[in-house]
């Protein structure tokens, strides 16, 4: 059986900086369901929060694979029931993939080009904000934003949903009929950040970059260098060995 090794011990790094810096950070780095606490270090999870028309939230995991990558479902929000979901997951093939399921709709699946990477930490985010609806209103509509290290993998539009999105998940998908994931010798910690109708959306990152950085920043993890970045440091190292060669 696979070794799943599922810490916080960044999260509570993140914590420990102290209660002054803590009254200004408006991110949580646990998870509560009724005042208890559902990540315990061990197993995956989930977390109640129906958002309705004006509320916004943002879940992001950060994930350290081992050498091999493995496969399903890694950071999602589902129905209560689990007939409706929206997911992303990594695919048989080590892509990222997102599911997204509408209700009566059949599931339909988008593979990104992104692959999930072996020995690496990758960020993941899913940024969502109700736009109609709420408990004894159906369908709810929300526009949702899911990333993976700063580069959008999809976004939904007004999209309906019933039933109404009830759990966020991590490492599962709440009963949806998509598989959990499964893997050899890795970590992932969670974060997420709330904000309801009065707050404007201030829950919801339309800006994949700015979510990524924001979420490396409060892990400690260095950013991947842009892709602009690298080709200017590539350049960089022909010109350097082109003088070298002419001296």
């Amino acid at each position: 059986m696979p070794t799943i090794r599922h810490t916080l011990a960044v999260a509570l790094a993140v914590l420990a900086l102290g209660a002054a810096q803590a009254v200004t950070n408006p991110w949580d780095t646990t998870f509560h369901d009724n005042g208890t606490s559902l990540i315990d270090g061990t197993t995956a999870g989930k977390s109640q929060w129906r958002p309705f028309v004006g509320e916004s939230t943002t879940i992001s995991l950060a994930i350290s694979y081992g050498a091999t990558v493995g496969t399903g479902a890694l950071l999602g929000y589902a129905s209560e029931n689990g007939s409706s979901y929206v997911s992303l997951r990594v695919g048989d093939s080590g892509a990222y993939e997102v599911v997204v399921k509408a209700g009566s709709d059949a599931a339909q699946t988008t593979t990104s080009t992104i692959n999930a990477r072996a020995n690496a930490t990758d960020v993941l985010g899913l940024s969502l904000n109700c736009t109609a609806g709420n408990a004894n209103t159906h369908p709810n509509k929300y526009t949702i934003t899911l990333s993976v290290n700063g580069q959008t993998l999809l976004t939904l539009s007004d999209t309906a949903f019933d039933p109404l999105l009830h759990y966020r998940t991590w490492l599962q998908a709440n009963g949806s009929g998509l598989d959990a994931y499964v893997g050899d010798d890795f970590s992932a910690s969670a974060i997420h950040l709330d904000a309801n109708a009065s707050e404007g959306g201030a829950g919801y990152f339309a800006d994949s970059e700015q979510l990524y950085l924001t979420v490396c920043d409060q892990f400690g993890i260095e950013p991947i260098p842009e892709p602009t970045a690298l080709a200017l440091l590539a350049l960089g190292a022909a010109g350097l060995a082109l003088r070298r060669r002419a001296a």
